[in-house]
């Protein structure tokens, strides 16, 4: 099929749409009329696209500002849109170094609806260690997966996922003010890695920091986990430094940033 054949086929409405999205990908936000004019569509077409697309969560809208971002369900739909490459099996290898090297439980998780859902797990042999299962979701706000992920995004993308109703408490050491969790996400950024320290389990420890997919975007998270009699300050450097190089090498093979490359070329 020649260009001229592909484009009569096109359905108008639909390229607009991928035209918006597009020029979302690696901004900071954009209000409508930038939106429309990084787009080349109308404002009012924008306004429709972006509310239709902000309904079904792959935009959201900060109440403030009024700017738009690449929403929730976009960025939970990333994470499984690379048919090509089975990050589980990509990971393994490094999940079964990173165990017996540090002999803790190995966490592999991803943004699904406003949670951290663990997709894979390597559990430490230790009798005494932390363990989830392949499925189960916990908070954002609370878990070291969960902050590694947010720290990626914008400070308003980061309010969005954050509403007053899911800030919950799940231990006496839990951040649950917009304040402390924006302060939490500069020091992630700063330091390349998040933790967890009884945030959301009385007595357990788990460091991580997130993987990049193609787009540029967070896909997964990496982590370690394990009792915080075992995790000591002086480890846990140990330990992100070593996951910092597993989800180097990682986004390596994901091809991170390729999609954002090609869409700044346009």
């Amino acid at each position: 099929m020649t260009d001229d054949d592909s484009r009569r086929y096109d359905v108008g409405v639909l390229v607009k749409a991928i035209d918006v999205i597009e020029a979302l990908v690696g901004t900071n936000g954009l209000g409508l009329t930038e939106l429309a004019s990084a787009a080349g569509v109308s404002r009012g077409s924008v306004f429709r696209i972006a509310t239709t697309l902000e309904g079904r969560g792959w935009l959201s809208k900060h109440p403030d500002s009024k700017k738009y971002y690449i929403g929730e369900q976009f960025l939970a739909l990333l994470s499984r849109l690379d048919s090509r490459v089975d990050l589980v099996s990509l990971a393994q290898p490094a999940m079964t170094r990173l165990r017996d090297q540090f002999g803790e439980t190995v966490n592999l998780g991803r943004l699904a609806g406003g949670t951290v859902e663990y997709v894979h797990i390597v559990e430490s042999e230790h009798g005494l260690r932390m363990a989830s299962k392949p499925g189960a979701r916990d908070p954002l706000h609370s878990t070291a997966m969960g902050k590694a992920l947010l720290a990626r995004l914008s400070d308003d993308t980061v309010e969005a996922l954050f509403p007053p109703d899911a800030r919950e408490r799940r231990t006496s050491r839990t951040i649950t003010t917009l304040n402390g969790l924006l302060a939490e996400m500069e020091r992630v950024r700063e330091a390349g890695w998040a933790e967890d320290a009884e945030e959301n389990e009385i007595g357990s420890r788990c460091i991580a920091v997130a993987i990049s997919g193609i787009d540029g975007n967070p896909v997964a998270a990496l982590s370690i986990s394990g009792p915080t009699a075992r995790i000591d300050d002086a480890l846990a450097a140990q330990i992100a430094e070593s996951l910092r190089e597993s989800a180097a090498k990682l986004e390596e093979s994901l091809g991170a940033g390729l999609m954002q490359t090609a869409v700044g070329a346009l």
